[in-house]
């Protein structure tokens, strides 16, 4: 059964970040384009068609497989922070670099999704493409996982998004180390890990795998979503692969 990327909703979301950026059109316009699309729904089917073009029915049912064979690697590496309920049997998956601006603007409407239903499982697969101050980040939030848990990496998260094209400097690490309650000393330390390499590399492997080519990219069960994704679009797709408002 093809699910997510059949329905209308998501499919306009997954359009959303290339069209804008293609087109350099503001926040506000693009609000009222998609005001436009909802209140035109017989266009939805024409969308439809053209997201089929772009990613066929060959590569969902690739990405299907790969997730089916690597659930454990995607869903349950220890490495990999878990924002939501931790033995959640909704699974979420999301590739993304603090860099990145609509990794940043899709945070909080995951988030959302966390928050409306108490099944979701959040992992976050932290994969850094835009240069070493986003490897120097990941790096960061991966060390602060592994030393104060859930709690302590939001914390962080929340603050290497606001740094957007920040100096990840030495000083600046410390403090944000600091702000989320953890020892700055053994957080940057561990930074250099081989366990901390060996997830950033595993996390790059499955997206090569996956033929992702950017960030932000979305799964949610076996359903890879490239792009930026909003809330209510998350929700339907949700709906679609498990059955689950």
């Amino acid at each position: 059964m093809r699910k997510l990327l059949g329905s209308a909703a998501l499919s306009l979301a997954l359009m959303a970040p290339s069209v804008q950026a293609q087109s350099n059109i503001s926040d506000t316009q693009w609000e009222d384009v998609r005001g436009f699309l909802e209140r035109n729904p017989d266009i939805h089917s024409q969308l439809e068609k053209m997201m089929d073009r772009e990613i066929g029915p060959e590569q969902i049912a690739e990405d299907a497989a790969y997730i089916a064979e690597n659930t454990a690697e995607i869903f349950e590496n220890p490495m990999s922070p878990v924002l939501g309920n931790p033995d959640g049997d909704i699974l979420v998956a999301v590739y993304t670099d603090f860099r990145c601006p609509y990794c940043k603007r899709t945070k909080p409407e995951l988030m959302k999704l966390v928050e409306s239903n108490p099944r979701v499982k959040l992992v976050i697969k932290e994969w850094p493409i835009l240069g070493p101050d986003s490897s120097e980040a990941a790096k960061f939030a991966l060390a602060a996982y592994q030393a104060g848990g859930a709690e302590a990496y939001a914390t962080v998260q929340a603050a290497l998004f606001d740094a957007g094209g920040a100096r990840m400097t030495g000083y600046f690490l410390e403090e944000l180390a600091q702000e989320a309650g953890l020892d700055p000393r053994s957080v940057i330390e561990a930074m250099d890990s081989p366990e901390i390499a060996a997830q950033i590399e595993q996390n790059h492997q499955q997206a090569r795998a996956l033929k992702i080519t950017g960030t932000p990219a979305i799964i949610i069960g076996s359903v890879v979503a490239r792009g930026a994704v909003p809330f209510d679009a998350l929700k339907a797709g949700v709906a679609e692969v498990y059955g689950a408002e």
